[in-house]
């Protein structure tokens, strides 16, 4: 399901969703202790925006590549200045998404000049958490690489988000006369509430999965135990990278404890003919 493998960046993948789900807590929080004065909630919401994009930042320097992108970055060091450019790239590509939501969010609606502190603000919101984050990630393949469902975790992040900022903007016109209706909260919290939904969703995911995956390495350990070791055979590859960590410290226990096992001999040896 996902394209990082391995502990540490399954480790990562959990504690970004962690702070992710913390970050999105905090500036719903402080919106709601602000009395959702607007220009206090603005200036949150821009907070939150910026403190997403360099979270996703630090987690894909922080990242181990996989096999094709450590080649890919091998052949790019035969390029001069060709991360400067990919990097310069992204930049781009960012600007252009927020400026792209803007339009947007103007097309479905919003005033072009009136408040346009407000929709600016929604729209680096959206871009920060729709579209900016998968090309921190991807980078400037992002939308092949969301097309062809490669990173899921960016594909469904995006379409939660996007969603609940849609959805986010039916209470606007009830006439409820409530603090919270103020373009563009309902919106803003919408986008904030399907980032966390998100959140919650892949670390149930991760959760159950390393359930799974420790099942699976008892699993593998009882069998290389029962029919392999006590038999002395070492040699088979089924479950090693499991049974090998458990032998060397089944061996590195004897070793201290001074008890020497004596050796299985085959008991296929004693049918061969002797010469």
């Amino acid at each position: 399901m996902f394209e990082q493998t391995g502990p540490h960046a399954t480790n990562l993948l959990v504690l970004k969703n962690i702070l992710c789900l913390v970050f999105g807590v905090g500036v719903l929080w402080t919106i709601v202790l602000s009395g959702y004065e607007l220009a206090s909630s603005l200036y949150s919401l821009r907070a939150y925006s910026l403190l997403v994009v360099l979270l996703e930042g630090v987690c894909r320097y922080l990242t181990p590549a996989s096999s094709s992108e450590i080649s890919a970055i091998a052949k790019a060091k035969t390029k001069k200045h060709s991360k400067i450019f990919e990097t310069f790239l992204v930049v781009l590509l960012s600007v252009c998404s927020v400026i792209g939501t803007h339009v947007v969010v103007v097309l479905f609606g919003a005033y072009v000049i009136e408040n346009i502190e407000a929709t600016f603000t929604l729209s680096l919101l959206v871009a920060s958490l729709a579209f900016i984050r998968p090309l921190i990630t991807l980078g400037r393949s992002a939308v092949i690489n969301l097309l062809e469902r490669q990173n899921i975790e960016s594909e469904v992040k995006s379409f939660a988000v996007l969603v609940a900022t849609w959805a986010g903007a039916f209470p606007i016109p009830l006439d409820w006369d409530r603090p919270w209706q103020v373009w563009p909260l309902t919106c803003s919290i919408g986008a904030i509430l399907g980032e966390l939904g998100a959140s919650v969703y892949f670390l149930s995911v991760l959760w159950s999965k390393g359930g799974t995956q420790w099942k699976n390495k008892a699993r593998c350990f009882n069998q290389w135990y029962g029919e392999k070791f006590l038999s002395g055979q070492t040699d088979d590859t089924s479950c090693e990278p499991v049974y090998k960590q458990y032998q060397q410290c089944v061996k590195d226990a004897l070793k201290k404890l001074k008890i020497e096992i004596p050796k299985i001999e085959d008991p296929s040896a004693d049918d061969k003919p002797k010469e």
